[in-house]
């Protein structure tokens, strides 16, 4: 009578603990979320430093693969080579790096749609 007791409480609370599964939210929290990509006040700023600091990498006059990045028009118009550089690390070139959390900056801002904001 105990067993099939002790059977029925684990039965019970495995069902229990698996319906209280599908009511209870799982939340996850992106980067995006947190982390601040703003075109002019985020994004903008580390282009212009990382990348537009030299007429030989994408300062203005350049005529680098991708040309030059200075305003909204230009780099929005080479995001997608914009990402693809930063993901690969093929830019910046070595020895120059760009931090995780600029390029995550860079990425979330293309992710929304690279918005002029």
């Amino acid at each position: 009578m105990n067993k099939i007791f002790l059977v029925i409480a684990i039965i019970g609370f495995y069902f229990f603990t698996e319906s209280c599964k599908k009511c209870v939210p799982i939340v996850t929290i992106n980067a995006c979320d947190t982390l601040p990509h703003k075109f002019t006040a985020d994004v903008q700023p580390i282009i212009i430093a990382r990348c537009s600091s030299s007429p030989f990498c994408h300062g203005a006059g350049s005529v680098n693969s991708g040309g030059p990045f200075i305003n909204y028009n230009q780099i929005f118009n080479k995001r997608t080579e914009i990402d693809i550089a930063i993901s690969t690390g093929a830019m910046p070139p070595p020895p120059a790096t760009l931090p995780e959390d600029e390029k995550k900056k860079i990425q979330c801002w293309i992710d929304e749609g690279a918005p002029n904001n």
